[in-house]
């Protein structure tokens, strides 16, 4: 169980979005996707496997889509970490 913060410590605000870990979690997502196709286009090669190999074109938008999926989870993410460190006094009336 985590220690109680001290009188007074407020959380780190966060103003923006940070491109570069928007960029990282893209890299990340595409990196794991082409791992996980290269492994199994080993499978599908492997002597007596009824796998069907994937064409390279697909592979490439698995790998693409898989980055976009990264980076807009991560986007979502900040977005909400921005929301909740604004002064509720700053937001626009409803």
């Amino acid at each position: 169980m985590p220690l109680p913060h001290p009188p007074g410590y407020r959380e780190p605000q966060q103003a923006r979005l940070d491109r570069r870990r928007v960029l990282l979690a893209g890299m990340v997502f595409s990196a794991l996707a082409a791992l996980l196709l290269a492994l199994g286009r080993r499978a599908a090669e492997a002597p007596g496997s009824a796998l069907p190999r994937a064409s390279l074109e697909r592979a490439l938008v698995a790998v693409v889509a898989a980055g976009c999926c990264g980076a807009w989870g991560e986007v979502m993410r900040q977005m909400a970490a921005v929301a909740r460190s604004r002064d509720p006094d700053e937001l626009p009336p409803r």
